[in-house]
C-alpha cells in the first residue's frame, strides 16, 4: 500500500510544512537582476599547512581580518615583491 494513502494525505507523516524564505527586499541587487559580486572569483584547493598557518596568523592578529581580506594582502604582496604589481600594465 501506497505510504501516502496509508498516513492520510499527500504528506508523508513527520515532515514540516516548507518554512518561509527571507522576506522580500524591493531595492536588493538580487531583485533587480544585478551580481552582488562586483570583484571576479576564483576557487582553489589549498594545502591543510597553508591554512593552518592562516588561522593562526589571523588569531595573532587583532582585530581579527577576515580570510579573504588576508588572502588579498597575501597575493598583493607576493605579486608586488616579484615585479608584478596591481594595477600595473
Amino acid at each position: 500500500m501506497d505510504y501516502a494513502r496509508k498516513s492520510g494525505g499527500g504528506m508523508v507523516a513527520g515532515m514540516s510544512k516548507k518554512k518561509p524564505g527571507r522576506p522580500k527586499e524591493p531595492g536588493s541587487k538580487r531583485q533587480t537582476g544585478q551580481d552582488r559580486h562586483v570583484d571576479p572569483r576564483k576557487a582553489f584547493h589549498v594545502p591543510p599547512m597553508l591554512l593552518a598557518a592562516l588561522d593562526r596568523y589571523r588569531e595573532a592578529t587583532k582585530p581579527t581580518p577576515s580570510e579573504a581580506e588576508c588572502l588579498r594582502t597575501a597575493l598583493e604582496e607576493f605579486l608586488t615583491k616579484r615585479g608584478f604589481p596591481p594595477g600595473a600594465t
